[in-house]
């Protein structure tokens, strides 16, 4: 039986590596086209950005090798899992620092925490990994195979979280935005005077007139906000919502998402009032968790002032963000939950106060012409 001898194999073996080195490298490029083909053309907005976001990884973590990405995957890992716990804990140092507030202060003090987490696993990881690989060529055989793999999971954290940061940043984009509005107006009636009726309904007028063009208005006052907002919109309409939602350090900021849904009829008295005594918004009203959030926001003396004077508007979103109270109500109730277990009601009771608003300002309703 003829056994190889020596010779034989050394010359055999890079031979092996380089055929194991190109079918790895085919199959790695061929998984990364097959993602990125997949998502483009199947996908929306969001699944597209996740899979050109894989694909890439894929094929730059095959590129470098385990080795050089792997503490920065590391790292990345590290600052999902424990940001947002520390961002947590030291939210009062940032207070001291910087004055911020509220879920301001919240999303500040994890995004520091979580970048000083990637830097600091990623410079002791590589210098920790260096170390131990060095003096083993073995590894070289299935370095770009585990890099490649490690660039998978690096496309997957850094999708999400350019999914996931639009979600956070949603709730303070909003507050730099112009909310419409529906301020008391008075228009002239045929003989001169001016009646309560006809500030209504001007007032009504007014707030489907801004509402019409608030779209172009708040691009226009501040073109970044806008845009952080339609993509956040984007986003939570997709399917890869669910995936994305659980990992938002401050999930509970998805109620000023429904405050702000709802702001045309915050700014309109009587349709504010039509949906507060709908029966499905009375009964949300109702639950425990609601009425101990509302007893929370007494605290906050300033922004009920705001609510109560001028309505849903930009300053007074932008105290909802900083405030405190609102921050305590968050983390001590489970008011977001409940409301959000109730929205498909909630929504359907805002369009019945809208559609009964409109009635109101049909053509056709005799209470509508001004005495």
């Amino acid at each position: 039986m003829n056994t190889p001898t020596r010779l034989e194999s050394e010359r055999s073996a890079p031979v092996d590596s380089d055929s194991f080195s190109r079918t790895t490298m085919y199959v790695t490029l061929g998984a990364a086209g097959f993602i990125l083909l997949v998502g483009v053309i199947f996908g929306g907005l969001a699944m597209k950005i996740v899979a050109t976001v894989i694909a890439l990884a894929i094929a730059y973590g095959w590129w470098l090798g385990f080795a050089r990405i792997g503490a920065f995957v590391g790292g990345l890992l590290l600052a999902f899992l424990l940001a947002p716990l520390l961002g947590r804990a030291f939210e009062g140092v940032f207070i001291g620092l910087f004055g911020t507030s509220g879920i301001v202060n919240r999303l500040l003090s994890i995004t520091t925490i979580g970048v000083v987490i990637i830097v600091a696993a990623t410079v002791g990881g590589s210098f920790g990994l260096k170390r131990l690989l060095r003096g083993k060529p073995h590894w070289r055989r299935v370095d770009r195979v585990l890099g490649a793999a490690c660039g998978a999971v690096e496309g997957v954290l850094i999708s999400l979280a350019i999914l996931w940061v639009p979600i956070a940043l949603q709730p303070i984009a909003a507050a730099q935005l112009e909310q419409p509005t529906a301020s008391a107006q008075t228009i002239q009636s045929d003989d001169g005077g001016a009646t309560a009726q006809g500030a209504q309904l001007a007032a009504r007028q007014r707030t489907r007139a801004s509402s019409a063009s608030a779209s172009n208005e708040r691009s226009a006052s501040n073109p970044l906000a806008a845009r952080v907002v339609w993509f956040a919109s984007k986003v939570r309409e997709s399917a890869v919502a669910r995936a994305v939602s659980p990992l938002n350090p401050i999930a509970d900021a998805d109620v000023f998402t429904i405050v702000q849904e709802f702001s045309d009829i915050a700014n309109d008295e009587i349709a504010m009032e039509l949906f507060m005594d709908d029966p499905d918004v009375q009964r949300v009203r109702e639950l425990p968790s609601v009425q101990r959030a509302m007893d929370i926001l007494q605290q906050d003396k300033e922004l009920i002032a705001m609510l109560k004077d001028d309505g849903l508007t930009r300053e007074t979103f932008q105290r909802i963000v900083r405030s405190d109270a609102v921050l305590q109500a968050l983390d001590q109730t489970s008011v977001v939950d409940d409301v959000s277990d109730s929205i498909d009601s909630i929504r359907a009771a805002a369009k019945r106060a809208r559609d009964q608003v409109e009635l109101l300002d049909s053509p056709s309703n005799p209470e509508r012409s001004i005495q």
